[in-house]
């Protein structure tokens, strides 16, 4: 018998679409200003996060604020970017989300760094943004995520020697709850057993990346050197 599929099935287009998308995805609306809802306005809790964060480094006394600023604006890129990747699907707004991937990461590091060292921030700043224009400058599309992981968790085990305590470790455990577990399920999603993974995957690890910024506002005070 002759099974005939339905007519978005028949498009070649579409099962090129699902192979780039990396996840299930729904049936796109293609005619609609925001072509696949669920995991476009998920993409508002990294926005929300990085807002949240940003605020607190404009409040006065705040702990490493232009390293927390730098961090809440790459949040806030970030999630703009991906609104942006699943509203349209544009191939340029891949690319910037991607980039945008590895700069978070790194900025994540560079906050953790800034509150263990936080007369040298302005310099960890600089470099940050030099390396995020560097990789801007030789990107190929996609994220190389194992540089900014090694430079985060260096920087984590780093400013727990240095401040000579763990500061808020329930904040650090949820944290890290929250980024990793997003990513199973992202990674669930990827194999097609699942369909929400996007979402999930969003919502997860912006709570997860903020609570991880959160402890490392918890730390000790950096003994003095010398």
């Amino acid at each position: 018998a002759r099974v005939l599929l339905p007519p978005q099935l028949r498009r070649p287009e579409y099962y090129a679409l699902r192979a780039s998308a990396g996840c299930r995805l729904r049936p796109e609306r293609r005619h609609a200003f925001v072509r696949y809802p669920m995991s476009a306005y998920s993409s508002h809790a990294l926005t929300a996060m990085g807002g949240l964060i940003l605020g607190h480094a404009l409040r006065k006394g705040a702990r490493a604020p232009m390293a927390s600023g730098a961090l809440g604006l790459s949040f806030l890129a970030m999630g703009l970017a991906s609104f942006g990747w699943w509203a349209s699907r544009r191939r340029r707004l891949h690319r910037i989300d991607n980039w945008l991937m590895e700069t978070h990461l790194m900025a994540v590091g560079l906050a953790i760094g800034a509150a263990s060292e936080p007369e040298r921030e302005g310099a960890m700043v600089i470099a940050w943004v030099c390396y995020a224009l560097f990789r801007l400058a030789i990107f190929s599309g996609d994220a190389d995520l194992l540089v900014p992981s090694i430079g985060y968790w260096s920087a984590t085990l780093y400013a727990i020697a240095r401040t000579g305590g763990g500061g808020e470790l329930w904040r650090l455990v949820a944290g890290l709850c929250g980024v990793f577990g997003g990513l199973t399920v992202k990674m669930v999603d990827t194999t097609g057993k699942g369909a929400w993974g996007t979402a999930a995957f969003h919502y997860g690890t912006a709570i997860g990346w903020a609570l991880f910024w959160s402890w490392s506002q918890t730390l000790p005070v950096p003994r003095a050197v010398g």
